[in-house]
This record gives C-alpha cells, sequence and structure tokens, in this order.
C-alpha cells in the first residue's frame, strides 16, 4: 500500500512540467517554431544590410584614395617635370658659362703667350673669373675647370711662370682622378690656399704637387704615390692615406686632426712644428721623418717600425706604441705624458734631456737606449729586457723594473727614489756616484755591478743575490740586505749606517777600511770575508756563523758577536775594546797582538793561549767570569823582596830598598833608607819590543800604584828622535 502511494505521486510530480501558462509542452514548441523564421530572416536581412553599407563605404574610401594618389602622382609628375625642366635649364646655364669661361681663357692665353700670370693684370682677372665661375658650377664642372687649367700649365709653378691664384677658392665634392692624367697621374699641380673638402685622391701618382696653407676636410688620399709633394702650413681634418706611399713630403707647421696613416710606407717626411691630433700611423712604415717640435696628442703608432725618426723638442701626449719597432731614434729635449710602450723594441733610442711621466715599457726590448739627464715619473719598465741602456746623470721616480733584465746599464751619477727592482736580474750596472732612495732589490740578481761612491738610503736587498759588485767608498743608510748572498761583493771604504744583514751569506766579501754603525749581521754566514782595518761600532753579530774572514787592524766599538761562531778567523792587531764575545765559539781564532780591554768573553769557547797571544786583556771578562789583567809592563814593579831591586830599576845615591813587614816576603814595598828625605828611581821600557807600532801608533799608558803620601810617579816619552816630554804624573800628598 505504502509503495502504490509512493508511485502514484512520482506520476504526478512527472507531469506538472508538460504544462506551461496552461499549454502543453508540444504547442509551446510549435508556437516559437513558428517565431523562430521570421525572426531568422529578419537577423540575416540586417547583416546583409550592414554588410552592403561596410563595402559600399570602402569602395568610397578606395576611390578617395585613389582619387588623392593620382592628384599626388600628377602633382609629382608635374614637379618631375617642372625639376626636370629647372635641371635642363641649369645644365644648359651651366655648360653655357663652362663653355663661355673655357673660350675667354683660351683668348687669354692666346693673347699672353700661352701664359694668365705674365700679366698682373691678367693674373687678376683670370682669377676673378675663376673663382666666381666656382661659386656657379657644380663639382662635375669644377673638376674641369680645374682640369682646364692643369692641362694649359696655369696650376704648375715653374721657373719661368707663377701657378694661377686661386688661394681662398672653396671646392667641394670633387674627384680629382678626373683631372689626372688617366686618371692615375697628377704632377706639378698647385693649389694654394683653398677650402677643399670631400674629395677624392684615390690611387693617383702625384708628385712635385704643392698644397701649402690649403684646408683640407674629408679628403680621401688612400692608395696614393707622393713623391717631392708641398703641405706646407696646411689644415688637414679627417684625411686619408692609408696605404699610400709618401716620399720627400713637406708637412712643416702643418695641423693634422684625424687623419688615417694606417698602412702607410712614408719616407723623408717633414712634420717640423706641426701639431697632430687623433691620428693613426698603425702598421705603418716610417723612415726619416722629422717630427721636432712638434705637438702629437692621441697618437696611434702600435705595429709601426720607425727608423731614423727625430722627435727632439717634441711633446708627445696619450701615444701608443704598443708591439712598434724603433731604431734610431731621437728624444731629446722632449716631453711624453701617458705612453704606452708595451711589447714595443726600442735600438739605439736616444730620451737625454727628456721628461717621462706614466710612460709603460712594460715587456718591451731596449737596446743601446740613452735616457742621460731625464727625469722620468711613473715609468713601467716590468719584464723588459734593456741592454746598453744609459740612465746617467738622470732623474727616477716610481719607476719599476720588476722581473725586468737590464744588462750593462748605465745608472751612474742618478738620482732614483721609491724605485722597483724585484726579481729584476742586473748584470753589470752601473750605479756609481748614484743616489738611492726607497728602492727595492727583493729576490733581485746583481752580477758585475758598481755602486762605486753610491749613496743608499732605505734600500732592501732582501733575499737578492749579488755576485761580484763592488759598492767601495759607497754610502749605505738604513739598508736591508735580509737572507741576501752577497758574493765577492765590494764594500771597502764604505760608509754602513743602520744596515741589516741578518740572515745573510756573505762569501768573499770585501770590507777593507769601512765604516759599520749600527749595522745587524745577526744569523749571518760571512765567509772568506774581508774586515781589515775596518771601523765597526754599534754592530751586531748576534748567533752569526764567521770562517776565514779577516778581522785584521779592525777597530770595534760596542760590537757583539754573543752566540756567534767564529772559526779560522784572524782578529790579530784589532783593536776590539768593549767587544763582546758571550756565549760565542771561537775555534782556531788569531788574536795575536790584539786589544781586548773589557771585552767580555763569559760562556766563550777560547784558549789560554788565544789569550795569551794578545796584546791586552786588561779587565776583560774570562769564560769563568772573573776579570783579567794583562802582565806589568815594569819589571820588578811589585816589589819582590827576592830579587835584586838594582836589576831592574836605576837608584839614585841608592837611597831605596824594599821591605817586608811579613816573613814570608808576602807585603814587600819600596820604601827610604833610614835618614834619607828624599829618592829617585826610574826603568825605562822599550815599547817597540811589546808591540808593532805600525799597527799601534797611538797607545794608552796605565799608571796603577799604591802610593804612601809624598810619593809621586811621573811618565815621559822619549821618541826614537830624541825629545822628551812629560805625558803624565801620579802623585799623592
Amino acid at each position: 500500500m505504502l509503495s502504490l502511494e509512493k508511485s502514484t505521486q512520482t506520476d504526478q510530480a512527472d507531469l506538472l512540467p508538460r504544462k506551461l501558462f496552461g499549454l502543453r509542452l508540444k504547442d509551446s514548441l510549435k508556437f516559437i517554431s513558428s517565431l523562430l523564421l521570421p525572426l531568422v530572416l529578419g537577423v540575416f536581412t540586417l547583416v546583409i544590410t550592414m554588410q552592403q553599407q561596410q563595402l559600399a563605404k570602402q569602395q568610397r574610401e578606395q576611390d578617395r584614395v585613389s582619387a588623392d594618389r593620382q592628384r599626388e602622382q600628377d602633382r609629382n609628375l608635374s614637379e618631375l617635370q617642372r625639376v626636370q625642366e629647372k635641371n635642363l635649364n641649369d645644365e644648359r646655364y651651366q655648360n653655357e658659362v663652362l663653355n663661355n669661361y673655357i673660350k675667354e681663357m683660351a683668348k687669354s692665353l692666346n693673347e699672353n703667350d700661352g701664359s694668365l700670370t705674365k700679366n698682373e693684370v691678367t693674373a687678376t682677372v683670370a682669377r676673378v673669373k675663376t673663382l666666381n665661375i666656382f661659386r656657379q658650377l657644380d663639382a662635375k664642372r669644377n673638376i674641369q675647370i680645374i682640369r682646364f687649367l692643369y692641362e694649359a700649365k696655369q696650376l704648375d709653378k715653374s721657373q719661368e711662370n707663377d701657378s694661377l691664384d686661386l688661394s681662398t677658392a672653396e671646392l667641394c665634392h670633387m674627384d680629382f682622378r678626373e683631372s689626372a692624367i688617366n686618371k692615375k697621374k697628377l704632377n706639378n699641380l698647385s693649389l694654394t690656399g683653398l677650402f677643399v673638402s670631400n674629395a677624392t685622391f684615390i690611387g693617383i701618382d702625384m708628385e712635385h704637387d704643392n698644397f701649402s696653407h690649403t684646408v683640407f676636410d674629408v679628403i680621401n688620399f688612400s692608395s696614393t704615390h707622393m713623391r717631392n709633394t708641398i703641405f706646407l702650413d696646411s689644415r688637414l681634418k679627417n684625411t686619408n692615406f692609408s696605404c699610400s706611399q709618401l716620399n720627400i713630403v713637406n708637412l712643416t707647421s702643418a695641423k693634422l686632426e684625424n687623419i688615417n696613416f694606417c698602412f702607410t710606407k712614408l719616407k723623408n717626411i717633414d712634420f717640423v712644428q706641426a701639431i697632430i691630433n687623433n691620428s693613426s700611423f698603425e702598421f705603418a712604415i716610417l723612415e726619416n721623418i722629422n717630427f721636432s717640435n712638434t705637438t702629437l696628442d692621441n697618437l696611434n703608432f702600435s705595429s709601426t717600425k720607425l727608423v731614423n725618426v727625430n722627435l727632439s723638442s717634441t711633446t708627445l701626449n696619450n701615444i701608443d706604441f704598443t708591439n712598434a719597432t724603433l731604431n734610431n731614434i731621437d728624444f731629446t729635449n722632449t716631453t711624453l705624458n701617458n705612453i704606452d710602450f708595451t711589447n714595443a723594441t726600442l735600438k739605439n733610442v736616444d730620451f737625454s734631456f727628456t721628461k717621462l711621466k706614466r710612460v709603460n715599457f712594460t715587456n718591451s726590448s731596449l737596446f743601446n737606449c740613452n735616457f742621460s739627464v731625464s727625469i722620468l715619473l711613473d715609468i713601467d719598465f716590468s719584464v723588459s729586457q734593456l741592454d746598453g741602456v744609459k740612465f746617467l746623470n738622470s732623474t727616477l721616480y716610481n719607476v719599476s723594473f720588476s722581473k725586468a733584465s737590464l744588462f750593462n746599464a748605465d745608472l751612474s751619477l742618478a738620482h732614483l727614489e721609491a724605485i722597483q727592482f724585484l726579481s729584476t736580474h742586473l748584470d753589470h750596472a752601473n750605479f756609481s756616484f748614484s743616489k738611492l732612495s726607497n728602492i727595492e732589490f727583493s729576490f733581485a740578481r746583481l752580477e758585475d755591478g758598481k755602486f762605486l761612491n753610491a749613496t743608499l738610503s732605505g734600500v732592501r736587498f732582501s733575499q737578492a743575490s749579488i755576485l761580484n759588485t763592488d759598492m767601495s767608498l759607497a754610502q749605505l743608510g738604513t739598508t736591508q740586505f735580509p737572507s741576501a748572498h752577497l758574493d765577492h761583493v765590494n764594500f771597502s771604504d764604505a760608509l754602513l749606517t743602520d744596515v741589516g744583514f741578518s740572515s745573510a751569506l756573505l762569501a768573499n766579501a770585501i770590507l777593507v777600511s769601512s765604516k759599520f754603525h749600527r749595522v745587524n749581521f745577526s744569523s749571518a754566514e760571512i765567509g772568506y770575508a774581508d774586515f781589515s782595518s775596518a771601523f765597526l761600532a754599534s754592530t751586531d753579530f748576534l748567533c752569526a756563523n764567521i770562517y776565514y774572514t779577516d778581522f785584521r787592524q779592525t777597530t770595534f766599538s760596542t760590537v757583539h758577536f754573543i752566540g756567534a761562531t767564529l772559526s779560522y778567523s784572524n782578529f790579530s792587531y784589532s783593536d776590539a775594546k768593549h767587544a763582546s764575545f758571550v756565549r760565542s765559539s771561537l775555534s782556531y781564532i788569531d788574536f795575536s797582538d790584539a786589544n781586548f780591554y773589557k771585552a767580555n768573553f763569559t760562556g766563550a769557547n777560547i784558549t789560554e793561549s788565544q789569550f795569551e797571544s794578545a796584546l791586552s786583556i786588561q779587565d776583560a771578562t774570562l769564560p769563568n767570569g772573573t776579570l783579567a789583567h794583562d802582565m806589568n809592563l815594569i819589571e820588578n814593579g811589585q816589589a819582590d823582596c827576592n830579587i835584586n831591586l838594582t836589576l831592574s830599576w836605576t837608584l839614585k845615591n841608592d837611597d831605596v830598598f824594599t821591605v817586608s813587614p811579613d816573613k814570608d816576603n808576602y807585603n814587600c814595598k819600596f820604601t827610604l833608607k833610614p835618614n834619607r828625605t828624599r829618592a829617585t828611581m826610574s826603568q825605562g821600557v822599550n815599547l817597540s819590543n811589546k808591540w808593532d807600532l805600525t799597527f799601534w801608533r797611538n797607545s794608552h799608558a796605565v799608571l796603577s800604584a799604591s802610593m804612601s803620601i809624598g810619593v809621586s810617579i811621573q811618565l815621559r816619552v822619549i821618541s826614537s828622535i830624541g825629545p822628551v816630554w812629560t805625558v803624565g804624573k801620579l802623585s799623592k800628598f
């Protein structure tokens, strides 16, 4: 019963949508279909109408455009016809003017024996007419005028005739090949004082031409052959000489700007007093060129070959010589600023009396170049090769020779400051009489060099190798040789102040008669060196290793050999007062006749025989810490009661005798005999038997005595020639 009710409800629900506003669905569809056909026909009609209207509008627009175009074409055709007629009229006019000019000039030539310049009036008239014609005619006809005058020999200056004066004429867009014979030769042409622009001379052979005082702008001389040509006092701008050959060309006092000389061969060219800016000579060949007294700015000579070129008294700014080859070049009295010689090769180049600033010679090769009496500022010779280069009497500041190779370089009498010789190889370099300040020779190699009488201050030779170098008579101040290797270096008669040789190796060094002040040889290795007759003050040999070294007749003042190892060395006749040999090893050292007054040998390894061979060890500290005393030079000076007094002393009146209050004669004294108030005793000491007066010309006598009141001691000196004088007196009253 329940399922039947549900079914009835479902059927009723399905019947409800089949009616719409009281109409059955079928009737509704029939009604809608009856309305659809008229609606579609109406829409179709509307669309067709709109399309027809659009097509009509487009057709009208096309008709309008076609009409406008036709009118424009008609106007253009009319304008073209007008222009053509004008051009034809102009052509006829210019042809007529040209023909009339030629007829008039021909007539004038006939009337003046073939010359327009012999007669002043004729020359003036011809000039005025020609200049007037130039202003009326175009470039094509103007070049015909030039050719007419050229072929009539009126533009050829000779001994018989002058060239027709066309100065101030303005010639534009002209192809001078039209004037050349067979379009290839243009000889003996004289066009002076003109204004020429946008002209072409391509591929022409030109000889004995004269363009003096002419102004050129945008000119093409490429591939020309030019000989005996004159551009005196001319102005050339935006001109192309590329791939040309120029021989015997005069550009004296000319001004050149934006000129192209690339791949050009220039020979016997005169640029004296010229001004050249923003131009290129790349890959060109320049031979016998004179640039003297010129001004060169922003030029490119890269990969250029220059031979026998004179650049004396010239000013060069921003010049590129990279990869160039320069041979027999004269830069004397020249100023060079911002110049690049990178990878260049320079042979026999003279830079004497020149000022160079910010010049780059990196990786270049210089042979027999001369920088004498020059000023070099901010110059870079890094990785370069210099052979036979002279810097005689020059001033160098902030110059780098790092990793360069210098052979037979002459830097004598030069002034060098802030110079880099880092890792540089110097062979036979001469720095004699030069002044070197703040120089870096670290890791450099110096062979057979000369620093004779040179002055060095703030110079550093860290880990450098110095071989067979002469530094005699040199003055070295605040110069450092840390870990350097010096072999056969001569410092004889040199003055060294605040110099460091720490950890250095000195082999076969010659330091004869040198003077050392505050010099540091700590941890140095010194072998086969010669310090004879040298003077060492405040010098430190701390922990140094010294062997087979000669210190004979050397004077030491506050010198320290603390912890040093000395072997097979000679200190004979040396003056080593106050020297310190604390904890030093002194094996096979010759101390004969040496003066070790107040020297310190605490903890030193030294033998008794070495002390005995010394001249003096008075008040010296022995290895065990005790003080040493020299032997008394006066025989029986300690009053030995067991010795006859008269054996050593000369007594006057025999008034003195020896006496001892002790039975063992330990405290023996000199005393007067009873009833005597005065006595004299004397003894002569022959010092020549004690030491060699050749080595010890100045001696110091030390008088020491225990005296009672009223006793005096007098020291008198008798020279070999006899005079006697009082030297000193010791008394107690």
